[in-house]
């Protein structure tokens, strides 16, 4: 069912940074913001991710008491959405923020419930209590787990996600109720073998990004703790994958056991991390790469500066310096919309 088209394994003193790098020809072109906007200034200070509607700007929170935040930079108001909590319309731990259409959906992973709330209705109205559009159902007859952490809602009844299930799976492709339909194999590392437990084999494939296709027939899957990413096309009920790029062999990572029965997957200082965020169009895909080491004393490795462009065959078409380091990026009309949180919170605005 797999079909690989490419896979590149590399080793030796060179490190991964380089080799990534390496593939693109000639100097990167250097970009400099054409904005900037203080995000201090309206109480922000932890931005995760940032989704432009309109005039407005979503922005997904690591820190404060809501995990989403409407801001309207002609007005300098704020709606708070997706309250922190374990009450009626409250958020416990919140995941795989996107926007369809006019409508914001938000993942909680503990209490595994599906969320949206309407955007318009939100800034006209101030109805900030989400709607449950999906309780997934992850109990299964062998026992064995089943559980999304990351996803991608491709349409009403299908998502691709990352998690915890019995399928040797790094990605896969399930129904509204989380019954899964196909998957693409494991990274192909020898630590995930050596793992004893199949919930920790799984967590070392979770934190990884999504982008989909414009026609929602294709999609990729790129790694955020390693330098690793997969291209597929979507049918109906399956995914096939045609391209798989890898870098190092040895990701630096290993499972230290468990902490009351949870999964734990521990990284090594120098481990090289890999692509923090990907925005897609018609023709190409953009990825956010760190390239730094996990004990990089100089700036935290979730701040980026190279922006890698490839088709959707994989080869690499471009690379871009940013001379601000960003750590989510949303692509508008030629328009690259980052934020950061180092050393301070801001939305910085590039031209491409």
């Amino acid at each position: 069912m797999i079909s690989l088209l490419a896979l590149q394994g590399c080793s030796g003193s060179t490190t991964t940074g380089d080799l990534v790098l390496d593939e693109f020809i000639g100097v990167p072109e250097v970009l400099t913001p054409i904005r900037s906007i203080d995000l201090e200034r309206y109480g922000i200070l932890m931005p995760v991710s940032l989704i432009k509607y309109g005039e407005y700007y979503l922005i997904e929170k690591g820190q404060g008491n809501n995990i989403v935040d409407i801001l309207s930079l002609s007005t300098d108001e704020i709606i708070n959405c997706f309250r922190k909590g374990r009450g009626p319309g409250e958020v416990t731990t919140g995941s795989s923020f996107q926007i369809i259409d006019n409508t914001m959906y938000l993942y909680d992973i503990s209490t595994q419930r599906y969320l949206s709330l309407d955007i318009d209705e939100t800034i006209a109205n101030r109805i900030t209590i989400p709607n449950v559009v999906y309780r997934f159902n992850t109990s299964r007859e062998d026992g064995k787990p089943l559980r999304p952490f990351v996803l991608h809602q491709i349409d009403n009844n299908r998502f691709i996600s990352t998690g915890i299930f019995p399928e040797d799976s790094w990605f896969c492709l399930t129904d509204s109720c989380y019954n899964y339909l196909s998957g693409g194999d494991y990274l192909d590392y020898d630590v995930v073998s050596q793992m004893e437990r199949d919930d920790v084999k799984h967590s070392f494939h979770v934190s990884s990004v999504f982008g989909v296709h414009p026609d929602g027939n294709k999609a990729i899957c790129a790694f955020c703790p390693v330098a690793a990413f997969s291209i597929f096309q979507i049918d109906k009920t399956t995914l096939e994958e045609k391209y798989r790029y890898i870098v190092n062999r040895d990701p630096g990572a290993w499972s230290p056991g468990s902490s009351m029965g949870n999964a734990a997957i521990s990284w090594k200082p120098e481990s090289i991390r890999g692509y923090w965020d990907v925005c897609v169009d018609n023709k190409n895909i953009y990825l956010l790469y760190s390239g730094k080491k996990v004990g990089d004393k100089e700036s935290p490795s979730y701040v980026c500066k190279h922006l890698l462009v490839y088709d959707w065959l994989g080869r690499p078409i471009e690379r871009y310096l940013l001379d601000t380091e960003v750590s989510s990026i949303w692509l508008e009309e030629n328009k690259l919309f980052c934020v950061t949180s180092y050393p301070n919170a801001k939305i910085v605005i590039y031209q491409l």
